[in-house]
């Protein structure tokens, strides 16, 4: 037993260090950040992060989502050049998709010009996009090819470092914010291309180009992680967003710190998938159960393993937490408290929805997603009208509990079918 135990931490303990490294960094940005700059221009820039996260998922068409699915089938089949061509084909999807969803977003600021603060989140969530769209393009790839120092380093560690700096050593980077963010994030981004491109992707190029470029299969699998990735996104940003539009900048502002300091219950989510999305891919094309539930029950204990100490100590702590953000407010910190509840839940359950994610059926879960989605949608503007950013909080617990429990029971009946059937 501990000898099985050593050998997960010695699986994940790579990209566990790397995220964790990231989640503390990105957490000194916001304290930073909250600081430094006005309140209101803090909580646009935290919409901003939001609306950007969500938005670079349709940008990229869900190629880089898919990218998790296709490359390692590829390799596990051997067939280099169909990886190369599959990584043009994102690559040329997210270009397109940024450059018509940013303008979009731009000029739909324009014809809300009447509304100042709706045209500033679209048209500063369109200036976002340009670096957003290409950097989650890059983790994904990054994690198919099984680079998870790559995934996780350049946007969490690197890009918030240097932002925390230039804000820190430059006053006047301050009322730029937003500015300077995409501009120091589109840097990091080019770099962290160039170096994915010569250490991983580079062993693809020199295949020979593959007779049959299945676009249509391609397209339709990235179709669905699209649904599929943009509402587990939306789940964790639309509260901010929404806050933003129906409150007030400020209130988004702290509000959003508390939803970013809760996925620290669910950290492990973000170094448990770039291990196990590649992993469950190849078991299930290669038909082998007994791998499947392998990889299965050990992303079940490393998220377990995670999360519970994490839960427990947001509970104990969350005031304290708060303060030292900048926010010492009894509000803020029920929000962490409530927010977490629904991140263990997500945390639980994430493995259960990459194995339907990866296998035949996708779309059972674009479907659970996406209608618990609109659900807590519908339900969150009431619930911040008539009982404030409490209740806001636990609605969308509720939703995360609701979509994850849902994930654990379709899993389970993918299972007792046999996935050699598929």
């Amino acid at each position: 037993m501990l000898s099985q135990l050593l050998g997960l931490i010695r699986s994940y303990g790579l990209a566990g260090f790397w995220m964790a490294a990231g989640r503390l960094c990105f957490l000194l940005m916001i304290a930073v950040a909250a600081r430094l700059v006005e309140p209101d221009l803090f909580g646009l820039f935290m919409i901003v992060l939001a609306a950007s996260q969500v938005a670079a998922v349709f940008a990229t068409l869900g190629t880089g989502a898919a990218a998790q699915f296709f490359i390692p089938l590829a390799r596990e089949r051997r067939r280099k050049a169909q990886a190369m061509s599959y990584i043009l084909f994102a690559g040329s999807a997210t270009v397109l998709g940024v450059a018509v969803l940013s303008g979009l977003f731009y000029f739909s600021g324009m014809l809300v010009s009447d509304d100042p603060n709706l045209s500033m989140i679209l048209q500063a969530t369109a200036l976002f996009l340009l670096a957003t769209g290409p950097s989650m393009l890059r983790e994904m790839l990054a994690r198919s090819v099984g680079a998870v120092s790559l995934a996780l380093v350049p946007r969490d560690i690197a890009w918030t470092l240097l932002l925390c700096l230039l804000l820190v050593a430059l006053p006047s980077t301050r009322e730029h914010i937003l500015l300077v963010a995409t501009g120091s994030l589109l840097t990091i981004e080019l770099l962290a291309f160039a170096l994915l491109w010569l250490q991983h992707i580079r062993q693809f190029h020199s295949a020979v180009s593959p007779r049959v470029r299945p676009f249509k299969r391609w397209l339709r699998r990235s179709l669905v992680m699209m649904a599929n990735t943009s509402g587990g996104t939306a789940f964790e940003r639309i509260d901010t967003v929404l806050i933003g539009l129906l409150a007030s900048l400020a209130a988004a502002g702290q509000y959003g710190v508390a939803s970013r300091v809760a996925p620290i219950v669910s950290i492990s989510n973000r170094f448990v998938s770039p291990v196990i999305f590649p992993r469950l891919a190849q078991a299930i094309a290669a038909k082998d159960e007994n791998r499947l539930r392998s990889e299965l029950r050990n992303g079940i204990a490393i998220s377990l393993l995670t999360a519970t100490p994490l839960f427990l100590a947001a509970q104990m702590f969350a005031d304290e937490l708060m303060a030292l953000l900048g926010y010492p407010d009894s509000e803020a910190a029920h929000v962490l408290m409530i927010l977490a509840v629904g991140n263990l839940f997500t945390s639980m359950a994430l493995p259960f929805g990459a194995v339907i994610q990866m296998g035949p059926t996708p779309w059972q879960f674009t479907r659970c997603i996406w209608s618990w989605l609109i659900a807590v949608a519908i339900a969150l503007p009431f619930a911040l009208a008539y009982w404030g950013v409490i209740a806001a909080a636990a609605t969308v617990a509720t939703g995360m509990a609701g979509y994850s429990l849902s994930f654990i029971a379709m899993a389970r009946h993918f299972l007792k079918s046999g996935v050699a059937k598929t």
